[in-house]
């Protein structure tokens, strides 16, 4: 069964996508608390070759359904991701962010626990 102590730790994320018409990578690490916050955590975007480093973020997350699927909201000082997450066991979560806000946005990655 799945919970929201599913995601709880220290993870690693990385995604490829487009953000717009540009290619988009990010890499980074957050937090979860395993009550469904992201009280930090810290980003570096690359889009079509410019690079954000270093930024802050912190986020939210929904209890997975039976499936193992949830959502997750990532929000730094510039803009806020909204990604569907498909827990896989208690060391990786599988993300897809499908943002249709300008930018719209397409990607996909995971998040896989460290410490």
């Amino acid at each position: 069964a799945f919970s929201l102590a599913s995601i709880m730790g220290n993870y690693s994320l990385q995604t490829t996508g487009l953000s717009a018409a540009s290619l988009q990578t990010i890499a980074g690490q957050v937090s979860a608390n395993g009550s469904g916050a992201i009280p930090s955590g810290t980003i570096d975007i690359n889009t079509a070759g410019t690079l954000t480093t270093g930024q802050a973020l912190t986020g939210t997350y929904t209890s997975p359904a039976a499936n193992g699927r949830a959502t997750i909201t990532l929000t730094s000082s510039t803009d806020s991701r909204t990604f569907a997450i498909y827990v896989v066991d208690f060391k990786q979560v599988l993300a897809i962010e499908s943002d249709v806000a300008s930018p719209a946005r397409l990607a996909s990655g995971a998040m896989n626990r460290r410490f």
